[in-house]
């Protein structure tokens, strides 16, 4: 049963089954191989500490089902790069993303998400994507932080040009729409 144990441990990837509607605390805490995992669909809350400590984890799917991440739940992932947080998300707990020191961003969609209040929520390494007003804007604003306004409609540049003979009108229409970041897939693997 040991050798079992130490097995989930050392795996570089895990697909947790479609059955699974949260993420229990510490679930996968200190899985040092782990380096994807994808949540499924209608998983809604991962609780504390279910991802801290996989220190090789680097991607991380998080389904639209999620409404909340809690309590230090990916908290020193130092090779976790980028988290997309959609608009479903009502709260990121305390720690949740602290000392994720290779974290470059986290897009954080909803913009009445409740952010707990420590300048260790969410590492210093990242930029934070959000919504003008957002209270992901007012997090950055607090603690520091770069902050990237995700457009909430397309910007509309608008160009003519007239010629004299004969008498024409040229409309060139530009339409320049906000960046968008894809959720990175882990290898699939069955978690027995």
């Amino acid at each position: 049963a040991s050798s079992a144990a130490s097995d989930v441990y050392k795996r570089q990837s895990i697909t947790i089954a479609d059955s699974v509607t949260y993420i229990g605390g510490a679930a996968f805490s200190g899985c040092y191989g782990l380096t994807g995992v994808t949540i499924p669909d209608g998983v809604t809350s991962i609780e504390s500490y279910a991802f801290s400590d996989c220190k090789s984890l680097t991607r991380v799917t998080i389904p639209d089902s999620v409404t909340h991440i809690n309590l230090k739940a990916f908290y020193d992932c130092e090779n976790l790069t980028s988290v997309n947080i959609s608009d479903s998300v009502t709260t990121i707990g305390e720690g949740a993303f602290g000392y994720c020191i290779s974290l470059t961003y986290v897009k954080i969609l909803n913009p009445e998400c409740e952010i707990y209040d420590s300048e260790y929520t969410i590492s210093d390494s990242a930029a934070i994507y959000g919504h003008n007003n957002s209270t992901a804007q007012a997090y950055a604003k607090k603690y520091n932080r770069k902050f990237i306004s995700l457009n909430d409609t397309p910007e509309t540049s608008t160009v003519t040009t007239t010629t004299t003979k004969p008498v024409t009108t040229t409309t060139i229409t530009t339409t320049t729409k906000p960046v968008s970041y894809t959720h990175l897939r882990a290898h699939e693997t069955v978690l027995d």
